[in-house]
């Protein structure tokens, strides 16, 4: 429908027909003239339709035939018709049920062949292209019936000549129906142009309605009227939804049923609980998409003395839809920006105070715990000094996107407000401390990988604190204090870290951390040193050397690999006495193992954590002399991360190991970050390949490439090569064929203890007493 401004073609049509039904209606007086009368209906159909020349056939029972008794148009058309007279039999073959649509009979060009008898009028319309198949053409024709009640058959309708130029629409076929079944019948009275009048200015103006969609339906739930916005917003055509059941077109599949017994149910009962309200629900497109609408009802009843001719008796249900799919969004959007930040968009404050409230009452409900977790950024404002808020902004998203990508789905990770993050463990274990210290733990290595924000490389850490419902707080208010307080406290320590709430007073923390469980262990005597054998490749093989391995043997979960306890022991205050214990038991090991004459090189792993811990190298080498070892039997393993974080303090420490005379190794190379020109730099005495290398070797051409690739690499840096990993004959066949003398696996021992271990050494060490 138009605007104001700009009036569309079927609203002018829609006034012109008004119009001329009402010139109609105005002439026509309680005893019509029959001439005036069928005068009228001429120039209405003229007017309203716009076409040149009507001409109407009245209809004479007595002879059973036609009389063209009226003409509007030219002159020539009506010098050529009027007072013609047809015969009935002629006019049988027009009325056949393919040419019939909307209770009109339009007969193109060549669909039929016209029997001389009938009065015919060809107008001069000039030239037609013959692929226009929407052009009138001068033998088509365009016929309507003129009947009253009971069928009563008064005539014919002729219509030629649009003004258009084109063929009937579906639009003007219905008006034209419409105009002649009540032409009809003010033929028979003229009271009847009253219900004319009423019934087509209702029509007109429900098609005329606002932007709205409006909906038609009878008590059937049949649609009778679907206007122009009804298209635009439900992507059906007028004219197929006509006729239609609205729960087939509408409705979606599941709302089916509801839909129509809620409809019999209401016509039958009159029971309307809908009418003068709004209400919103969901609706079909005709391609399957929902949207949400807005949706209003009214009810007209009427007789069937009041309805339209051969329209069934009963009441009609309109409804109004309103499309609100972009109020939603709108809505949507704004409860979004209230509850999320927009920067990285996590949720913000008001978000997860709301979450923790659910959490709290849950965990009271199940006597379950709740974990709260403040990350603060260490270092963060140098950054924003250095190279701008922009930068500063952009590594906040990265932050997010790297810590939610260590957390579960069911944990929730919140922005707080400038670099501080809020991070709520909903689902944890039994051991709720533990739980914590693991998840810290992870947010903390996570952050050891550099950013590279806008060409810049960039480091920061995290300082975290960390309070537990119910054991630090009995509700949400000191909950969220508590762990902000705890915050402060790691990030006074040096930040790096995580520091747990310490309660104050009487009231002590039933938790029963990691940290404390492992200095536990070492008093206890929990703690032991398994050793996996490094061996030469050769005939025969020979053990050149061992790599330490922690394990912990748990009084309640049994025997513990480092997995379990080593990344949150590292975030500790117990990571440091853990790695002071591991080297004292490896020195008194290897000590033992030198009295025997057994000893072989010793190989230990050392987190970047562990290395920046202060005065590491002095510690290492006042051991060795405490036990008195010499250096080179000792070999410190770093991961490739160790060199990633931080590198200026790493190198530092490498070169003090140096000067001490300790060897180096690259532990699983090939599976973390790397930095070749800083592998130059640190001049490392072995690579140990990384043994998911191996996985796919020697079966997977791609793999295989790989690896050769690496070996290479590792030949140029001028450092023996120890593959791990080492599970099939076959993987190690290809090994010793591309170069490889050492490696350890699976395929030769597990990790062994001590006692375990000593006698392979009597058999296999390298030193020449090995078996021939």
């Amino acid at each position: 429908m138009g605007s104001a401004s700009e009036p569309d073609g079927r609203s002018e049509s829609a006034t012109a027909h008004l119009r001329g039904l009402l010139d109609l209606a105005r002439l026509v007086r309680p005893e019509p003239e029959l001439a005036e009368v069928l005068a009228a209906v001429a120039r209405t159909v003229s007017r309203t339709l716009g076409y040149a020349t009507v001409a109407i056939n009245v209809y004479r029972p007595e002879s059973d035939d036609y009389e063209i008794s009226t003409v509007y148009g030219n002159e020539r058309a009506r010098e050529a018709l009027l007072g013609r007279i047809t015969r009935a039999a002629c006019w049988a073959p027009m009325f056949d049920q393919p040419c019939l649509s909307s209770g009109v009979y339009f007969i193109p060009e060549g669909a039929m062949e016209w029997d001389d008898a009938v009065a015919s009028y060809v107008p001069d319309l000039g030239p037609v292209a013959a692929d226009d198949e929407s052009a009138w053409r001068a033998d088509d024709a365009l016929l309507a019936t003129l009947r009253g009640s009971a069928g009563r058959h008064y005539g014919i309708i002729s219509v030629d000549e649009p003004t258009s130029g084109r063929r009937p629409d579906h639009q003007q076929l219905e008006v034209l129906s419409a105009v002649a079944a009540h032409a009809g019948l003010a033929i028979e009275s003229s009271h009847q142009f009253a219900q004319l009048e009423a019934a087509l200015a209702r029509h007109r103006a429900v098609i005329e309605s606002s932007l709205d969609s409006v909906i038609a339906i009878d008590r059937h739930g049949r649609v009778l009227e679907f206007n122009p916005a009804a298209e635009r917003t439900f992507g059906y055509r007028r004219e197929d939804a006509l006729g239609r059941e609205l729960a087939d077109l509408i409705v979606p599949p599941e709302s089916h049923e509801s839909c129509r017994r809620s409809l019999v149910r209401s016509f039958e009962h009159d029971d309307w609980p809908l009418l003068g309200r709004r209400v919103e629900t969901t609706a079909l497109r005709a391609d399957g998409t929902r949207i949400p609408v807005e949706l209003a009802l009214t009810l007209v009843r009427r007789s069937q003395e009041e309805g339209l001719i051969g329209s069934e008796e009963g009441p009609v249900l309109y409804g109004f839809v309103r499309d609100i799919s972009e109020r939603r969004r709108g809505e949507e959007q704004l409860t979004y920006l209230a509850y999320h930040d927009p920067l990285t968009g996590l949720p913000n404050r008001i978000l997860v105070e709301q979450q923790l409230d659910l959490a709290v009452a849950r965990a009271r409900r199940a006597r379950g715990s709740v974990v709260m977790m403040f990350v603060d950024l260490d270092d963060f404002k140098e950054v924003n000094d250095r190279l701008g808020h922009a930068t500063g902004d952009r590594l906040l998203a990265a932050v997010a996107t790297r810590l939610r990508g260590v957390l579960r789905d069911s944990d929730l990770l919140a922005r707080q407000g400038g670099d501080e993050f809020i991070v709520l463990l909903t689902d944890v274990a039994r051991d709720p401390g533990a739980a914590a210290e693991s998840v810290g733990g992870k947010l903390l290595d996570a952050l050891r990988e550099p950013f590279v924000v806008a060409g810049h490389e960039l480091r920061t850490g995290a300082s975290i604190g960390i309070s537990i419902y119910p054991h630090d707080a009995a509700d949400t208010e000191a909950f969220l204090r508590h762990a902000d307080v705890a915050m402060y406290q790691a990030k006074s320590a040096g930040g790096g870290r995580l520091a747990f709430h310490r309660p104050s007073g009487p009231i002590r923390s039933r938790r029963v951390s990691l940290s404390t469980q492992l200095r536990r262990a070492m008093g206890r005597s929990e703690l032991e040193l398994h050793y996996q054998p490094i061996w030469r490749l050769g005939s025969p093989r020979e053990i050149s050397g061992v790599e330490a391995l922690i394990r912990w043997r748990h009084p309640e979960r049994g025997l513990l690999a480092p997995e379990a306890f080593i990344g949150a022991a590292e975030h500790s205050a117990a990571g440091e006495d853990l790695m002071n214990w591991t080297l004292r038991e490896a020195c008194r090991q290897a000590s033992e193992w030198a009295q025997s004459d057994l000893l072989p090189g010793i190989s230990l792993n050392v987190s970047p954590h562990q290395l920046r811990a202060s005065g590491f190298s002095k510690h290492v080498a006042a051991q060795l002399r405490d036990h008195e070892l010499q250096a080179n039997q000792f070999t410190i393993e770093l991961t490739e991360s160790a060199w990633a974080v931080d590198a200026a303090v790493t190198l530092g420490v490498v070169a003090d190991l140096r000067v001490a005379g300790i060897c180096l190794a690259v532990d699983d190379f090939g599976a973390g970050y790397s930095s070749l020109s800083r592998m130059t730099e640190l001049d490392f005495d072995v690579i140990k390949l990384d043994r998911r290398l191996l996985v796919d070797v020697p079966g997977n051409p791609t793999a295989a490439a790989v690896l050769r690739a690496i070996l290479d690499l590792v030949g140029a840096c001028g450092a023996d090569a120890i593959a791990q990993g080492v599970e099939t004959e076959e993987q190690l066949q290809y090994l010793a064929a591309n170069g490889i003398r050492q490696a350890q696996g699976f395929l030769f021992a597990r990790p062994l203890t001590a006692q375990q271990v000593t006698p392979l050494l009597g058999e296999h060490l390298i030193d020449g007493r090995t078996a021939a």
